[in-house]
């Protein structure tokens, strides 16, 4: 019989592992995000914590496995609610991806396995925070092909305005557009303006850049102030301006 300190040990553990991957999905305003990525974990060890007690092994006619594989094929149905289809493209399986290995982390830390739990959840967090920006690089022509769906389906609308005011003879268009992806901001339209700017920019003998960005890069506002933030330090970039034509409240 596991003690009540040893089950809170591994409830917390669940816990931590667990909202530390949803933080990066929320991040991304991903449909399961922080929360989710919790019950989730923690549902998982509750289960297998009920298992290796209720059923212990070397107990004739008892599996202690048996709701521990419920979860493995249940939390399929949880991670097919993130999926969504937009369009052409299909967003949300590398959240449902996650979920399924967070049910995974949650059980391993409700058998006491926190060793495995551990290393899995700090390789789960890799692959989710490091290797996307590796596999941009590596596919780039795949990105660039979701990217033009993504603009071929967005609203004109609810478009997004950055303005750059900056040395056009730089040649900081390639350093604005990566800053942006960083930030995961999705660049629509470049448009080079030497006339007449917004009424907020001070344009001088400079020119303006016009980034139009879709909708979701602006989910987030504090990823939209650290994208700002990094493009006024570029070399050549004399101001940064926002416009916004119908945001719905979205920041």
């Amino acid at each position: 019989m596991l003690s009540t300190l040893e089950v809170f040990v591994r409830l917390l553990s669940a816990v931590v592992a667990g909202g530390v991957i949803g933080i990066e999905r929320e991040r991304h305003s991903q449909p399961a995000g922080f929360r989710t990525h919790i019950l989730v974990t923690l549902g998982a060890c509750l289960i297998m914590i009920i298992s290796t007690t209720k059923y212990a092994p070397g107990t004739v006619g008892n599996d202690p496995m048996r709701l521990a594989c419920q979860v493995v094929s249940g939390i399929g149905f949880l991670g097919a609610g993130t999926i969504l289809k937009e369009g052409p493209t299909i967003r949300g399986l590398t959240s449902a991806t996650g979920l399924w290995v967070c049910a995974a982390i949650g059980l391993a830390f409700g058998a006491g396995m926190y060793r495995e739990a551990v290393l899995t959840a700090g390789l789960s967090l890799f692959t989710l925070t490091f290797l996307i920006r590796w596999e941009r690089k590596l596919f780039k022509d795949k990105f660039k092909q979701q990217d033009l769906m993504k603009v071929g389906t967005a609203s004109e609308e609810n478009y997004l305005e950055l303005y750059v005011v900056r040395d056009l003879s730089k040649g900081l268009v390639e350093d604005i557009e990566d800053a942006l992806r960083d930030h995961r901001m999705l660049v629509a339209r470049i448009h080079i303006n030497r006339g007449t700017p917004p009424k907020e920019v001070e344009i001088g003998d400079q020119g303006i850049l016009e980034f139009t960005i879709l909708p979701e890069a602006h989910q987030a506002r504090e990823r939209m102030d650290d994208c700002l933030r990094k493009l006024q330090k570029l070399p050549g970039v004399e101001s940064v301006s926002v416009s916004v034509a119908d945001l719905r409240g979205a920041i």
